[in-house]
C-alpha cells in the first residue's frame, strides 16, 4: 500500500479550471516535487490533497483511507500545509508556532500545555528559529518567516507535509537552507513531503520524485532523470533548453538558451 495515492482524480473550480484523470502514488518518507508552467494545475493539485477543494469519493487516499472521509480535525493532524505568508502577524514567533498545536486541544482548553511548549521548542530548534521565539513574526525576514512557518507545520506532527513554493522570493542561501531542511525531514525523520516548486534545477537536485503538470493533466511522473529531459521540458514549457548530468549528484541540470544564441548558432551552421 502506497502512503498517498491519487486514482484518476478529477477536481477543480466549478466554472473554470479543472484537473483531469490525475493518477500517481507517493511512498512514505520521500520528497515529491510538483512542477510545470504557470496555470498548469500545480497549486490546484495540492489543494485537492489538502481537502481545500472537494474531491470525489475514491480518488485520493492517504494511508489507504479515502481522504474525503477524514474529519477536519483528523485531516489537520495528518496533513500540514505551508504557504507563502501574505499578511503581517502581530504575534511572537513562539505564539505563531504554537498555533500548530490547535488540532490537539481538548474541549474547553484555553491554554497550551507543557507538552505543547516542548514540541514547539523542538521544532523551532530543528528549523533554527528558536533564538527568534520572542520576536514579532512580522519583523522577520522572508527566509526567517518561511522557516517559522515550517516549524509551525511540524508542530502539528503531521505524517504529510505540503508546501506551496517554499523557496519563492528567497535568495539562494535561504533556498538551500530550506531545501536542505526539507531533505532532512524526509531522510532522517521519515516525513513525507510534497512541494510545488518552480525552479527545475532545485527540483531535480532535491526531489526523489517529480510530477510534471501541463494544462490540468499529468504529463509525466517519475524520478528527476526520467522527467527532466529536454524533450519533456521543451514540450511543456515551450522553451528551448539543454539538459546535462550534474557531475556530483548525477541528477539532470537544465540550461536555458537565449534567442541570440539560437540565432547565432543557426547563422554559423549555414556558413
Amino acid at each position: 500500500m502506497e502512503f498517498l495515492e491519487l486514482k484518476n482524480a478529477n477536481y477543480g473550480y466549478s466554472k473554470s479550471f479543472h484537473l483531469s484523470n490525475v493518477s500517481f502514488s507517493v511512498s512514505k518518507g520521500t520528497l515529491t516535487g510538483i512542477i510545470g508552467p504557470n496555470g498548469s494545475g500545480k497549486s490546484t493539485l495540492l489543494k485537492g490533497i489538502t481537502g481545500e477543494i472537494p474531491v470525489l469519493h475514491h480518488q485520493v487516499f492517504l494511508k489507504g483511507k479515502d481522504i474525503s472521509c477524514f474529519s477536519e480535525n483528523e485531516r489537520a493532524k495528518e496533513i500540514a500545509v505551508v504557504i507563502q505568508a501574505t499578511e503581517p502577524l502581530n504575534m511572537t514567533v513562539e505564539e505563531y508556532v504554537l498555533m500548530g498545536r490547535i488540532p490537539y486541544r481538548k474541549r474547553y482548553q484555553l491554554f497550551e500545555t507543557d507538552k505543547d511548549f516542548e514540541i514547539a521548542g523542538k521544532y523551532m530548534k530543528l528549523t533554527d528559529t528558536y533564538h527568534l521565539r520572542g520576536k514579532n513574526f512580522s519583523t522577520l525576514s522572508g527566509g526567517e518567516q518561511q522557516l517559522a512557518t515550517i516549524a509551525k507545520a511540524l508542530t502539528q506532527e503531521p505524517s504529510l507535509l505540503l508546501l506551496d513554493e517554499p523557496t519563492s522570493h528567497l535568495d539562494i542561501s535561504h533556498q538551500v537552507q530550506i531545501l536542505n531542511l526539507i531533505r532532512e525531514l524526509t531522510h532522517n525523520l521519515g516525513l513525507t513531503v510534497i512541494m510545488v516548486i518552480h525552479d527545475l534545477n532545485l527540483a531535480s537536485e532535491y526531489c526523489d520524485y517529480l510530477v510534471l503538470m501541463n494544462k490540468g493533466t499529468l504529463y509525466k511522473n517519475g524520478s528527476p532523470n526520467e522527467v527532466l529531459n529536454f524533450k519533456n521540458i521543451e514540450e511543456v514549457f515551450n522553451t528551448v533548453v539543454i539538459t546535462q548530468e550534474n557531475p556530483l549528484s548525477k541528477k539532470p541540470s537544465v540550461f536555458l538558451v537565449s534567442n541570440k544564441v539560437l540565432t547565432d548558432s543557426s547563422k554559423n551552421k549555414y556558413k
